[in-house]
């Protein structure tokens, strides 16, 4: 019986040391690259600007290592993970190149120990980047995290994604059967201010003009990889907008998040709409009410561009900013508004019902209210669902006034 004791308790010591093991991990994977099934990751650093040399080529040489690689700035992120047991590194990077590549990432360099294509004579090693780790059990390192090739079984890939405005994001991932090693940089955009086309106004002034005509325009603005996340140089467009909004205090907008067709379903969905919501929010942010502001995440549904090339899914990732002001159509040659001052919309009456909520302007799909009441008798379902349907069929009723004038007069 003691003996049966001790065995139950060791075992039950070692599940419970596995079990915190995973849940002390010391980072979290890539936003977009997931691990490998059964991966438990070891060690991560990450650094929100900093430098890495990527290999790019068979490494010849330690003495000019840095012939071989490419010195890339930015935020930088470095995960270990240990390797589940019975799986090669030949399954494992087959199943890492194909989840890149769908996302839209271009294999740059790939080699092998076997093919003899990652290195030449000796044991060089490579700097990739030098930062702060924590490893599983919380202990921290600041040292060099190197590439050696040594094993028969070691693997390397270098993969790119080249985003329209100009921001890189390099993968580099060394693998072998013990552990995989992973280090991404997404570079600093090498442009700044607005990507645009020639149609996409980038001033008040333009802005304006847009919302008195047709009563909308598009805004491609940079935000990180797969993220929500407004870059710096996206502020100055987002100021001409909220200047366009402060010179006209009657103005109410609808911002409509849109996205290419890389990704599911309903990730597209969530980032489209929460893009859209970090437009509002840097425009709150400058002092313009948020009871003016609608949101609407849209995906992939309204492609304005061919999703099968570059430049078109580039034209689909857009927020588009729509007049919602009670009583707008689009102008026309036959309703064209009257005088305004300089920088001022002049609105076009339109024979459609009031808006509803006290001139708040609701949309259908998943818009996100702008703060206005709605009236919801507690306990009252039919009442509830009888509101909601009478504001979509008063917006519908209004949209398609703008539309149909619009079409007769284009």
């Amino acid at each position: 019986m003691p003996r049966l004791l001790f065995v139950l308790l060791t075992t039950l010591f070692l599940s419970l040391g596995t079990t915190t093991a995973f849940a002390r991990e010391p980072g979290a994977d890539l936003p977009f690259l997931s691990r490998y099934p059964g991966m438990q990751m070891e060690t991560y650093g990450h650094s929100a600007f900093d430098e890495v040399n990527i290999p790019i080529r068979k490494i010849e040489s330690e003495k000019n290592w840095r012939a071989y690689t490419e010195h890339l700035e930015g935020e930088v992120t470095y995960i270990e993970y240990y390797n589940p047991k019975g799986r090669s590194s030949l399954e494992m990077m087959s199943n890492f190149r194909q989840a890149l590549q769908n996302a839209g990432f271009k294999v740059r360099w790939e080699c092998s120990a076997s093919a003899g294509n990652c290195i030449g004579s000796g044991l060089p090693k490579v700097e990739v980047w030098r930062g702060t780790t924590v490893n599983a059990a919380g202990t921290t390192d600041n040292r060099e995290q190197t590439v050696y090739e040594w094993l028969n079984t070691a693997r390397a890939l270098t993969a790119e994604h080249r985003a329209p405005n100009g921001v890189r994001t390099v993968v580099f991932i060394n693998l072998t059967d013990g552990s995989t090693r992973l280090f991404a940089v997404q570079t600093k955009p090498m442009q700044t201010g607005l990507v645009t086309t020639n149609l996409t106004p980038v001033d008040s002034a333009g802005m304006t003009a847009a919302l008195q005509g047709p009563g909308k325009f598009d805004m491609h603005l940079p935000f990180d990889y797969n993220k929500a996340t407004l870059r710096p140089d996206a502020l100055k467009t987002v100021g001409e907008l909220a200047q366009t909004m402060r010179q006209n205090p009657q103005l109410f907008i609808g911002l409509d998040g849109h996205t290419d067709n890389i990704g599911g379903t309903d990730f597209n969905q969530k980032l489209s709409e929460a893009r859209a919501n970090a437009v509002k929010a840097a425009l709150v942010a400058q002092g313009i009410d948020a009871s003016r502001i609608a949101t609407r995440g849209l995906g992939a549904t309204q492609p304005v561009a061919d999703n099968a090339t570059d430049a078109g899914r580039a034209k689909n990732r857009r927020v588009e900013v729509v007049n919602l002001t009670p009583g707008f159509v689009p102008a026309t040659s036959s309703t064209a508004p009257g005088a305004a001052a300089p920088g001022q919309l002049s609105l076009v009456p339109a024979s459609a019902p009031a808006a509803a909520n006290n001139g708040v302007p609701q949309m259908q799909g998943s818009r996100q209210g702008t703060g206005a009441s709605v009236p919801n008798p507690a306990g009252d379902l039919a009442n509830q669902a009888g509101y909601a349907a009478k504001d979509q069929l008063e917006y519908e009723v209004r949209s398609g006034v703008r539309s149909l004038v619009h079409g007769l007069f284009r």
